[in-house]
Parts: structure tokens; C-alpha cells; sequence
């Protein structure tokens, strides 16, 4: 039989000998160094699994940290090697890290590689019953420092999830780049809001806020340039707005803010105060500071004058805040229905108009064949035409 055939039902690892054992186990090499030790031996040492690491890792070897009093164990450990015999000590007197000391029964378990002696030994610190003298007290003061220990432990992670908690629920709750609420934040926040001003019979209103072509911002500047403009504004909102109010950004560009306890004859000032504030605000660069001139549309509904649940009251702002940007932008509308009546309506399914250039009019032809579907194409044959048409028209895309 060779080895590979007599060895193959050996574990892989020292660990693997003494992982599932429920009493403090050491596997230890030829040299009596330690190469492994259980969860049960970590307890006995009184100390946490953190603090067991710490000390072991500062340079205390683990053989101190749970340790047998007198020579004997040292000669008991030395004979399992060289002849390869387990051994035992009965009574031995053990000591741990923190200071306690109690009596059991130590085994000493031979590994076998080699046909002479063996090649690692296993610590077995059992679990017995002690007189009922000084021991007693003994594996009380062990098992008291353990608990303490373990108390401390699970205070420190019980505050780290706490902490994580909070961050998590933090997150959960604000725009990351702002720090505002988030639009879910926002709808809880305005629906205990709404409720607590029907019940005391009181205004509430809602503005939504949309920054004018802040698109074309994003793509002439960047988005880095344009995040950094949406902090300004999110800051300046806030310091606008009294504390008892809410704002929040619901939208790429768009802001909701909640006026609590607000006289309607007031709304209208408050919002015309939010887009000075947005107007007014400066950002520095590089060059020194540009006053950025950023204008914004409104809508603003109220309750319960234009609506009695949450979702009315935010669909009239909605309604509002399209009126503003069909009247021409830069502007507060607080909705009205016969305002509304007579405004403009958005034609949601126009098809956006595209200018085809060029002098090859069987391709433009074929061109506009394929756009036909989703775009209204017109065609021009020359520039000089193509201007004419771009005083005429306003068009989503030219091509050349």
C-alpha cells in the first residue's frame, strides 16, 4: 500500500481535525508550535474573537492565552510525538488570558504521517466537573469574563449596525447628489402633511419647480459643470424656504416644495421669492464667480382650493407648472381653471419636424421615406432654401 493510498482519507488541513469539536482544541507541530485552534479554544481564553486575534497578532503566543500550569504537559506532549501514543493529564490546573484558572482533564492525540512517531498532536482541553472547592469559583469568574467579553462585543456591533442603519435609511430617503429629499421622501412627508392640515382645517401648497433648459446646460457645460449648478440651486431653495417647510428634488431638473400652513394670498410672493433665489445664485470656478441667471417655471396648486387628495393637489401643480412653460417660460402660474381652458394645449404625439439638406433629391426622397413614420421631413435643396425654411419653421434636427 503506498502513502498516497494509506493517507487519503486524512483531512487537508489541521483545522480540518478539530473544527467541529465542542471542547478547546490545539493542533500543534513537531516543535510544539500551535498551526491550529477551534472556536471552543478561543472561548476558553475568556476572551472576544476580536481580542483573541489582536493579542495573538501582537506577538502573545496562543499557548499563553490558554495555558497548562507545571512541566507535565510539556513532557505528556513529547511522548505522544516521539512514540505516538495519546496521552492524557488528569487535574491539570489551566490558566486563561484574563486571569481565571480552573482544573480539567487534557488529552493528547498523536497525528500519524509516518510509520515512526507522528508528525502533529492534537490539545484536548476536556470539559469536566470540578471539585467543588476554589475550581467552582474559578469556572465562574471564566465564564463571567466571557459573557462580559461577548456583551462588549455585540454592544460594538449592535452600535455599527446602527450607524449602518441610519446611513442605509439616510440614502433611502435623499437625493444623492443634494442631500434633499427624494421624491418618495417628499410623497410621504406631503401626505401626513395634507392629512394634519384637513384635519385642523388648514392651506397647504405645493410648488413644482422646473429649471429652464437646463438640458442644453448639461450638454454645452457638462454634467459635471451641471451637477455642481443643481447643488447651488438645491441649496439656495433650501435657505429660501422657512424650516417648517419641505423641499425636495423629484426630477432631473425639477424641485417640489411643501408650504405648510400657508395663506394663499402669501404663495405666490413665496414663489416668485424661490426663482429670484434660483436667478440670484452664483457659482465659483476657476475664473472667479459667475452669477448664473438661471430662470425656472412654476406651478403651484393648492389644497384644498384645487384638490382634496394628495395626488389632485400635485396633478394641479403639474397642470400649472405646463402652462408656465407654454406661456413662455420663466414664470409662477398657480393653477386656475379657466386659465386652463384657454391655454394652449401640447400635442403629446406632434411629430418632431427634421429639415433634410442636400442636392441629391432621390436620396432625400428616400431618406424622408424611412423617417416618414416617427418624423414630419421636409426638404431643401440648397442652403439659401434651407435658411428660408428655418424662418419659417421651427425644426427638432436639421441634417446636411
Amino acid at each position: 500500500m503506498d502513502n498516497n493510498t494509506k493517507n487519503k482519507n486524512l483531512p487537508s488541513s489541521p483545522s480540518d481535525y478539530i473544527r467541529h469539536l465542542g471542547e478547546a482544541a490545539l493542533v500543534l507541530d513537531k516543535s510544539l508550535e500551535p498551526i491550529a485552534h477551534n472556536a471552543a479554544f478561543v472561548a476558553s481564553s475568556g476572551l472576544s474573537p476580536h481580542d483573541f486575534i489582536r493579542q495573538s497578532s501582537e506577538g502573545r503566543s496562543i499557548t499563553e492565552l490558554v495555558s497548562i500550569n507545571g512541566a507535565a504537559g510539556k513532557s505528556m506532549m513529547l511522548e505522544c510525538l516521539q512514540k505516538g501514543y495519546p496521552q492524557r493529564i488528569t487535574q491539570a490546573k489551566i490558566n486563561n488570558a484574563t486571569g481565571s484558572h480552573w482544573t480539567s482533564d487534557v488529552s493528547f492525540i498523536p497525528i500519524r504521517s509516518e510509520e515512526d512517531g507522528a508528525e502533529a498532536l492534537i490539545q484536548i482541553i476536556h470539559k469536566t466537573l470540578l471539585d467543588e472547592r476554589d475550581e467552582s469559583t474559578d469556572l465562574l469568574t471564566l465564564y463571567q469574563a466571557q459573557a462580559a467579553s461577548l456583551q462588549r462585543e455585540l454592544e460594538e456591533r449592535t452600535r455599527d449596525l446602527n450607524i449602518a442603519l441610519q446611513q442605509v435609511d439616510r440614502l433611502a430617503m435623499h437625493d444623492s447628489l443634494t442631500g434633499l429629499l427624494n421624491r418618495n421622501a417628499f410623497l410621504e412627508h406631503a401626505q401626513k402633511a395634507l392629512e394634519l392640515a384637513r384635519r385642523h382645517d388648514r392651506a397647504l401648497a405645493i410648488l413644482i419647480c422646473d429649471l429652464d433648459g437646463f438640458k442644453q446646460i448639461n450638454e454645452s457645460y457638462g454634467h459635471k459643470t451641471g451637477d455642481k449648478m443643481l447643488v447651488a440651486f438645491a441649496n439656495a431653495l433650501d435657505n429660501t424656504l422657512r424650516k417648517s417647510d419641505t423641499v425636495a428634488r423629484v426630477g432631473g431638473e425639477e424641485f417640489a416644495v411643501l408650504l405648510s400652513e400657508t395663506h394663499s394670498n402669501s404663495v405666490r410672493e413665496v414663489a416668485q421669492r424661490c426663482a429670484k433665489a434660483i436667478r440670484d445664485v452664483v457659482l465659483e470656478g476657476r475664473h472667479g464667480s459667475m452669477r448664473l441667471n438661471q430662470s425656472v417655471s412654476i406651478g403651484v396648486a393648492i389644497f384644498p382650493a384645487h384638490g382634496r387628495t394628495l395626488d389632485e393637489v400635485i396633478s394641479r401643480s403639474e397642470e400649472a407648472l405646463h402652462l408656465a412653460k407654454e406661456t413662455g417660460r420663466d414664470r409662477v402660474v398657480i393653477y386656475d381653471n379657466e386659465m386652463l381652458k384657454t391655454a394652449p394645449k401640447h400635442d403629446a404625439f406632434k411629430k418632431p419636424k427634421v429639415l433634410l439638406v442636400s442636392s441629391d433629391a432621390p436620396c432625400a426622397k428616400h431618406i424622408s421615406s424611412q423617417l416618414s413614420p416617427l418624423y414630419k421631413a421636409v426638404h431643401a435643396l440648397s442652403l439659401k432654401e434651407a435658411t428660408e425654411q428655418c424662418k419659417a419653421n421651427l425644426f427638432d434636427i436639421i441634417i446636411c
